[in-house]
């Protein structure tokens, strides 16, 4: 709570104590105690009370701010000796409010801030290279379910709360260490790793299976939920909550797909979105040195000679002429390439399984012909029957009457049956109904087979497990008895009466032949199984013949090289039917590999169809979909495709309003600092490390620039966002009418605000339900059954994009309001099918509500405008040309530039525009800047401005300079004395100046200086911006900060440079990634020679250094190194001022190298 929030409430002004924290004895040992009091600014001691958040001293009452309470409470209880669970527990809690409550006052000693307590609540499973059965935990903190709920797959590595080398020491040398698991590990360096107790049971049978059989270890790796309840009971493990324990990354699921003696094929013209194709060399770069090319054929030996030069402490060795370091950094690159080079050559050349473990070998799959770089297996037509184009006659087992579209399509599958045609796909846009229509077409069909006298072969449909019982359903709503013969269910614990006795435990993968009694369906009228089932058992399912195959949701078969095709392939089917909502998800190669099941040829060979349909070549996209959707003269189309706004006239109207609301000022003044650091960062971000941070960030402030906890009230917080007046107004609308509403928004905390604002704004009896990721599928199904019960009356729902987006029918309410927009339209266009599907009655009104900056030249320029019109252009494309809707790199690129590039300078808004007067009342329009004139090579430095001006005359100087900090601190923090400022280094060009809206005059500017290679470097215009001024704190982040000797000299020479210009320098903090240190010298010796540099460059009683290991949630990689110089103002506000380098400040320093660096004013 702030402070204007906190004196309207009537509660006491925060404290200005200090909490000083100091630890006694190692948090390990049962005597671990901190000490906690109260100190004064001076460092003094103050006799204080705590009653709840109310401190006393002095005969006076003040409040406790977060986190300072949290930290209190904390401390108090460690106060004395703790059990370990407990004591581990509390001070990695303590540990997350640390870095928090570096604003506040808090005083610590060294312990607390160089010891680090990890806490581990989640795991997954990370499987040997060797032996696919050998695995070892993986750990992950607090709130990773949110992840996985929202629809997104963890990463061992980036998710993972240890760091690789801690991963490694966890599971090498502590897991496997003892036979019970303990409540904590210790790590190195000061790193423990505590463990969640609900998640030691679950760890505990993990710890007993690693010593199992290869039998215990196979179903495990393979069914790890199914393995652990069995274990733990059913009790333990729903006490446990064992769903949410275990995770599946994307590395285990990856490689539990390969376990068997499969052979992956590898397409290498079909580029991956981890471009997982092998090019003719590979580059990688360690550190800031020049980038090494690798032949593949080298990647083994060079990674066998790096490993014997590590173990003989060597510096570098020399490979091919090249000189490389003998890092851990290096070793680490070069594993990942060996596993990806001995995959490919075991993919591309015959395998020598000589040394592959027997579990390995157990398993076997079915060869089929395949047509990828070779045509290999063609489908002919059959014989097409006498009347092909004979009118289709409702078979008299349907009782439900079919619409004009329906019959369509039904007629459509009868038109290809009767061809001769081997299968087509059925692709119409959700909600049209495309189970019936395959009920419907079935039902057909075994008339007309009982008409032509032809054997009685069965219908299987595949689909996954969670619509088989929907496809009983509707069998049974649709058709009368007898429907269409008897049902067999191949699937789950059903498997059981159908196995063959002499393989009643083994799946046909492993036995190697068929294991289920494939009699027991071969007079069924339909056989349902999943795609699991499919792939396990194909041996079974490929002996049958089937008159009709249906895959249902058939992108479960859009990657050509998965086991789940490749089972499908198997299969000897008459006719195979596929349907989708989304033939297209990620890649065009989705809709080859799914035609090469159903009509195989059809689309010729995947190695041409990725060279001839190019998503940016919209003729071929044209003529693909001709291919696709065209009829000839003799056949139907191979596929159906129609959208629901075509084919449902009776559906009632739908409206959708993309909506333009003004940012308030606070949100203005939020998005114009976004906007500043975007154009400053333009060239030189990439998309991984900054340019969608960036994105990202404007999504988040163009929703609300404050989180929900900060805001004063409901009232205030509602005014500060542009997106929740409307949407506040649209609901007073919905409630007069008393219809009602679902809201889409991403974020859970925004939900639970929002849903606190409605209950309280209209008075309801009730928060709004809510359906998100962490909400379980028959809580779900409650809240939607007691949503549509209610009639008559207002309501609202508020759901996440991707967990209520899928499987809900809501069509009780009829106005939709996408407060937060997905990247993908798809997600956007699912989530209001909840609505407009049939059912719906009354006409659906769909809101996008848009912040729009109050600058008439950004406002164009928002980035609700520009996702607005990306989103609406690749929704056209989906629909009409079949390219994939999730975003790619050329989308984020494309949004990136749009939002940070106007068509002209922006100029100050008005008053109405920014709601308060403006700083400056000049009214002339300020006049155009020509480009600067290109730099030549020859010159030293090259120093761009990007200037708010606020007096239009300013707009016609050729460069305006640096203007010193000092100038524009607050007169009771202005030095006595300020140097003038300095004339840029010669060569330099003319600068771009850029105004930009609601800034104050002479505030200082986005500035940009380029440093060739193989020249002195002349840093006077980057010092001149901190001459004379004070310096509460500077920050150096650098991953290789402290990698090794050369990078620890140029921090304490920049640093030393910062220190003769300014007045006063309180603390310097550097932030470094422990993983990136010098060859065999470990993180303290590392640390170790930094603060003995420190000495020898500055005096004990100067400035203190601190060393800071950046945390595994920061998501730049080490291209994007930053300077944070920290400046004290009045009332004591920091003003931080940024220096952004491309090579660190060993590229600055060193004339070797090329290095630019960007500083970034900070806000108004």
């Amino acid at each position: 709570m702030d402070s204007a929030s906190a004196s309207a409430l009537g509660l006491p002004a925060a404290t200005t104590l200090a909490l000083d924290l100091q630890s006694q004895n190692l948090f390990h040992e049962p005597s671990f105690v901190l000490k906690a009091r109260w100190v004064r600014g001076g460092g003094g001691p103050a006799r204080a009370t705590v009653s709840g958040a109310i401190i006393s001293y002095d005969g006076q009452k003040r409040r406790l701010p977060e986190p300072l309470y949290s930290l209190w409470r904390i401390a108090e209880t460690l106060t004395s000796p703790q059990p370990e669970a407990e004591r581990f527990g509390m001070v990695a809690r303590l540990q997350t409010l640390l870095p928090e409550a570096a604003a506040h006052s808090l005083m610590t000693n060294g312990y607390l801030d160089d010891t680090r307590v990890v806490y581990a609540s989640a795991f997954s499973l990370k499987l040997g290279r060797q032996d696919p059965f050998d695995f070892d935990p993986v750990l992950f903190g607090p709130g990773v379910r949110e992840f996985t709920d929202e629809g997104r797959v963890l990463d061992e590595e980036i998710d993972n709360v240890l760091t690789p080398q801690q991963q490694r020491i966890f599971a090498d040398e502590r897991f496997r260490q003892y036979r019970d698991v303990r409540p904590a590990y210790p790590l190195r360096g000061g790193q423990y790793v505590f463990i969640d107790p609900a998640l030691r049971p679950v760890l505990q049978e993990v710890r007993a299976l690693q010593s199992g059989t290869v039998e215990q270890r196979r179903e495990f790796v393979t069914h790890p939920q199914r393995v652990l309840r069995q274990r733990l009971g059913d009790e333990v493990a729903e006490a446990s909550d064992l769903e949410s324990l275990f995770v599946e990354t994307e590395q285990f699921s990856a490689r539990v797909a390969g376990v068997a003696v499969w052979t992956k094929t590898v397409l290498p013209w079909i580029k991956p979105v981890a471009n997982s194709w092998m090019p003719e060399k590979f580059g990688i770069r360690i550190g800031d040195d020049t980038p090494l090319e690798i032949a593949p054929a080298d990647v083994v030996p060079l990674s066998n000679a790096v490993e014997q030069a590590i173990a003989a402490s060597q510096l570098t060795l020399e490979f091919e002429g090249q000189t490389i370091p003998a890092t851990e950094q290096t070793r680490q690159a070069l594993a990942e390439l060996r596993s990806f080079v001995e995959a490919e050559i075991s993919q591309r050349g015959q395998p020598d399984t000589s040394a592959l473990p027997k579990s390995l070998l157990e398993k076997r799959f079915l060869t089929v012909r395949e047509n990828f770089d070779d045509l290999e297996y063609v489908t002919l037509d059959h014989s097409p029957q006498s009347v092909v184009d004979e009118a289709f006659v409702l078979p008299e087992i349907i009782r439900s009457k079919p619409k004009p579209h329906q019959v369509e399509g039904m007629t459509w599958l009868q038109r290809l049956y009767l061809s001769g045609k081997s299968g087509g796909l059925l692709a119409d846009d959700m909600g049209l109904g495309k189970t019936y229509q395959a009920i419907g077409f079935m039902a057909w069909l075994q008339t007309h087979l009982l008409a032509q006298s032809a054997p009685k072969r069965p219908f299987l449909i595949v689909a996954p497990t969670g619509l088989l019982a929907n496809w009983r359903r509707e069998i049974d709503l649709h058709l009368q008895p007898p429907w269409l013969g008897d049902i067999v269910l191949a699937f789950g614990s059903n498997l059981k009466a159908l196995r063959d006795e002499d393989n009643f435990d083994q799946k046909d993968i492993v036995a190697g032949r068929a294991s289920l009694e494939a009699a027991a369906w071969a007079k069924a009228g339909v056989v349902l199984t999943t795609y699991e089932t499919l792939r396990d058992y194909h041996f079974s399912f490929a002996k049958s013949p089937f008159e009709l195959v249906v895959f249902d949701e058939i992108q479960k078969l859009k990657n050509p090289t998965s086991q789940l095709t490749k089972a499908a392939k198997t299969l000897n089917a008459r006719f195979t039917l596929g349907m989708t909502g989304t033939p297209v998800e990620n890649r065009l190669q989705d809709i080859w590999s799914i035609t090469d099941v159903l009509r195989p040829g059809f689309l010729g060979l995947s190695r041409d169809f990725e060279k001839t349909y190019v998503p940016s070549d919209k003729a071929a996209l044209q003529s693909l979909r001709g291919k696709l959707c065209d009829a000839k003269a003799s056949s139907a189309p191979y596929m159906l495709r129609r959208m629901k706004v075509e084919h449902l006239p009776e559906m009632p109207d739908k409206t959708e309003q993309a909506k333009a609301i003004t940012m308030p000022p606070a949100q203005a003044l939020a998005y114009e600092d976004l906007i500043r650091r975007a154009m400053a960062g333009r060239g030189t971000m990439g998309k991984n490390d900054g340019m969608l941070q960036t994105l990202h960030a404007m999504r988040s402030v163009s929703l609300h620039p404050y989180r929900p906890d900060e805001s004063d009230s409901d009232d205030t917080y509602v005014a500060q966002s542009a997106r929740l007046l409307w949407t506040m107004d649209i609901l007073e609308a919905v409630k007069a009418k008393k219809e009602k509403a679902l809201i889409f928004v991403e974020s859970l905390d925004m939900q639970a605000c929002l849903a606190r604002m409605i209950q309280t704004r209209f008075r309801l009896h009730a928060p709004p339900s809510r359906i998100h990721g962490g909400v379980p599928g028959a809580k779900r199904q409650d809240l939607v059954e007691v949503f549509q019960a209610r009639a008559d009356c207002f309501d609202v729902m508020i759901l996440s994009p991707k967990a209520g987006g899928v499987g809900l029918t809501l069509t009780a309410a009829n106005h939709v309001i996408h407060l937060s927009r997905w990247w993908n339209p798809a997600v956007e266009d699912q989530s209001t099918d909840r609505v407009y599907r049939i059912g719906q009655t009354r006409p659906v009104q769909v809101y996008l509500p848009m912040a729009v900056h109050p600058d008439p030249v950004i406002g164009p320029s928002s980035f609700d405008i520009k996702l607005n019109d990306l989103l609406s252009r690749k929704r056209a494309l989906s629909r009409d040309m079949l390219v994939a809707p999730e975003g790619d790199e050329t989308d984020i690129t494309e949004l990136f530039d749009s939002v940070s590039t106007f068509a002209r300078e922006p100029q100050t808004p008005s008053e109405e525009q920014l709601g308060s007067p403006p700083e400056s009342p000049s009214e002339s329009p300020a006049e155009t800047i020509p480009e600067p004139v290109p730099a030549t090579p020859t010159e030293p430095v090259v120093a761009q401005q990007i200037v708010p001006v606020a007096d239009p005359e300013a707009a016609a100087l050729p460069a305006p300079e640096a203007v010193p900090l000092a100038a524009t601190a607050s007169q009771e923090e202005a030095p006595a004395a300020v140097s003038p400022p300095v004339s840029p280094a010669v060569g330099s060009q003319t600068r771009k100046i850029l105004t930009l809206p609601g800034v104050k005059p002479n505030r200082p500017s986005i500035m940009l200086w380029d440093f060739p290679t193989g020249r002195a470097r002349d840093l006077t215009e980057i010092l001149d911006l901190f001459t004379g001024v004070k310096v509460s704190r500077l920050k150096i982040s650098d991953p290789y900060a402290i990698a090794n000797s050369e990078a620890r000299e140029a921090q304490m020479a920049f640093i030393r440079d910062v220190r003769k210009v300014i007045t006063r320098l309180d603390e310097v903090a550097i932030e470094y990634d422990p993983r990136h240190s010098e060859p065999r010298e470990a993180e303290e010796q590392s640390r170790r020679y930094m603060h003995e540099l420190w000495l020898s460059y500055f005096s004990p009683g100067e400035s203190p250094l601190r060393l800071e290991r950046r945390q595994k949630s920061y998501l730049r990689d080490f291209h994007d190194r930053i300077i944070f110089l920290d400046l004290p103002r009045a009332a004591g506000a920091v003003a931080t001022h940024e220096l952004r380098l491309s090579r660190g400040l060993i590229g600055l320093m060193a004339a070797r190298m090329q290095c630019s660096v960007t500083y970034v004013p900070p806000r108004a």
